[in-house]
Order: structure tokens, then C-alpha cells, then sequence
């Protein structure tokens, strides 16, 4: 039985943590190991942990971060903590907000093992993501990438388009399957996002810069929850990860471009359509009474971008919410 490693960070959701954790734990093909990655969390979530792996103290293991880190930050301590310690065959990289049906994981190493013995360069499978709230699928989650600007689109718009196994240039970290080759090859994910872009940068660097091809299959499910909204747009409690949208951009576009005039023009270009996000935060009524605050989001996104700051440069702790 091959060794299968979930990785899933958290930060004081121990809520849909705990459901995360029993999702994982019915699964057809038994996991090695589940690593619960704690952002430090606050005392009560950090309990739930303790509970949760006195619950199952031969699976269920946690690293206690001294701080919060971001999905970004949480993805590569536990890749790393989890590759160096159990020396697993996979790494099942998994939000904590997801729950995979019971024959996810059955799937999905089934379809790597066809896939590699087909001697196809496979760097990553995924799951197909629905969401619980709406019930509709997040294909926006399984990615075509353009060369230039780094523009995303889903693979497909809906279910009957797809295919049994469709190759993608990029995908979440929603249950996503990486074989240990992949780690040892390109390296762990890049904790200096913090949050956002961070799972779309490591599956490009997988299927773009070492040429190992990413999956999604069909009929491998899991469920995720959909993105909170209000009246279409990102709430204003959630504006600070619109931040780190912008800036981790352009640390993609600095990582991806094939040379430095494509990587310049691509940052121009990308630059010219945060402008134009900027001008809609003065004139869209959707964004009345909090335009300041969201002008001020994403005009600091681009310029640490276009000084490529790195890290955890904006606090989600310390984020105030003021109408304007």
C-alpha cells in the first residue's frame, strides 16, 4: 500500500477542521498519516487539535508553528516537516475547509499509477472541487495559464465538458495529490506568498519549468466551501487577502517570465489592469462605503509588488475595517 501523507494547515477554524479530519480519515485507501500544520491558533483551536489526534494517536500527528504563517507559510513547513519525517510516497496537500468523498484518494492514486505506467511525466493529480454552499463546481480552482500576464481560466465551464482525466497548467491545493518525486525535483511550495497564488506558483513551476504534467480526474470528488460574498464582491472583512492577490502576482510574473522584456511587459500590462480596478473602486456602486479602503488594498498590492516584497506584509490580525 503506498504511503499516503495529508498535509493540512489551519488557523483557528476548528470548526470545519474537525469535519476536514473525519472526511480524511474515511477514506477507501487508508492515509499514513494526517499532519495538522497549527498558524498559532488561539488556545481553543489548539485544544481541538490535541483532542482530534488523542481521538486517533496512531494517524493523526500536529506542528505548532510559533506564529501565523499563511496557507502559503503552513503548505511549505508541513511539505517539508512531513517529507524529511514519514518519507511518504504522496503528500495529499489539503485545505481545511475541504472534505473529500470516501473514494477520493482511491482515485486519485489509481489515476497516477495509469498515468505513470502510460510513462506520462506526472507531477500532480487533482480532484474535481464542488462547492457545499452553491453546489456548483469551482472550476475556476483548475487553471489554464497564458504565457503573458499569467492570465487565468478554467479548465471548463461545466461538468459535462470535462473530461475523464484533463491535463491542466495549474490547480488549488484542495486536495491535491503530489508523488514524492515531484518534492525531490522541484522543491517545496513558497511560504513567502503568505496566502494566495501560492498553489497556482508550484503546480506552474511543476508542469512549466520541469515539464511534469497536472491532472485533474473526473471522478475523484471532494467538497470545499465557496468564497463568502457580498452582493458579488469579496467582503470587506476579507479585503486584506485582495492584497495579497495583487502583490503575489508579481512575484509570479518575476518568477515565470521568459526573459526579463517579457517579464516587464507582462508587469505592465497586469499594472494597467489594476488601474483599471482602482478607477471602478471610485465609480462601481457595489464597492460605495468602503471605496477608500479597497483603493488603498490594491494600490498597495501593486506597489509592493513592483518592489517585491515578500512575506507576511500585511497583517490579517491587525486589519481594520473603516467605511468611507
Amino acid at each position: 500500500m503506498e504511503k499516503v501523507v495529508a498535509v493540512v494547515p489551519t488557523f483557528n477554524r476548528s470548526s470545519t477542521l474537525t469535519r476536514c479530519i473525519q472526511s480524511l480519515l474515511s477514506q477507501t485507501h487508508p492515509l499514513y498519516k494526517i499532519l495538522i500544520v497549527d498558524n498559532n491558533s488561539g488556545e481553543k483551536h489548539k485544544e481541538k487539535i490535541l483532542q482530534l489526534i488523542r481521538e486517533s494517536p496512531n494517524l493523526v500527528e500536529a506542528l505548532f508553528l510559533d506564529e501565523n504563517y499563511g496557507g502559503a507559510g503552513g503548505f511549505e513547513k508541513g511539505v517539508r516537516f512531513a517529507f524529511e519525517k514519514f518519507h511518504p510516497d504522496f503528500l495529499w496537500l489539503m485545505d481545511d475547509d475541504a472534505y473529500p468523498t470516501e473514494s477520493c484518494l482511491e482515485n486519485l492514486v489509481q489515476t497516477y499509477k495509469t498515468l505513470t505506467s502510460q510513462g506520462r511525466p506526472v507531477g500532480a493529480v487533482a480532484p474535481l472541487i464542488q462547492g457545499i454552499d452553491t453546489g456548483k463546481y469551482q472550476f475556476y480552482h483548475h487553471k489554464r495559464v497564458s504565457s503573458v500576464i499569467l492570465k487565468e481560466k478554467p479548465v471548463k465551464s461545466t461538468f459535462e465538458e470535462l473530461e475523464d482525466i484533463e491535463e491542466l497548467d495549474a490547480n488549488a491545493f484542495v486536495g491535491l495529490l503530489v508523488p514524492r518525486r515531484s518534492i525531490e525535483i522541484a522543491g517545496t511550495p513558497d511560504g513567502s506568498f503568505f496566502i494566495y497564488g501560492d498553489d497556482t506558483e508550484y503546480t506552474l513551476r511543476l508542469s512549466r519549468k520541469f515539464k511534469l504534467k497536472i491532472y485533474l480526474v473526473k471522478k475523484s470528488v471532494i467538497y470545499h466551501q465557496d468564497t463568502p460574498q457580498v452582493n458579488g464582491s469579496v467582503p470587506p472583512q476579507q479585503l486584506w487577502k485582495y492584497y495579497y492577490q495583487v502583490r503575489n502576482k508579481y512575484l509570479m510574473l518575476e518568477s515565470f517570465g521568459k526573459n526579463r522584456m517579457l517579464k516587464e511587459y507582462s508587469k505592465l500590462l497586469f499594472t494597467l489592469s489594476q488601474v483599471k480596478s482602482l478607477i471602478a473602486c471610485l465609480i462601481k456602486t457595489e464597492y460605495r462605503g468602503y471605496r477608500r479602503l479597497r483603493f488603498a488594498i490594491i494600490l498597495k498590492g501593486i506597489l509592493h509588488g513592483l518592489l517585491r516584497y515578500k512575506g507576511k506584509t500585511l497583517s490579517p490580525e491587525n486589519f481594520k475595517i473603516k467605511g468611507n
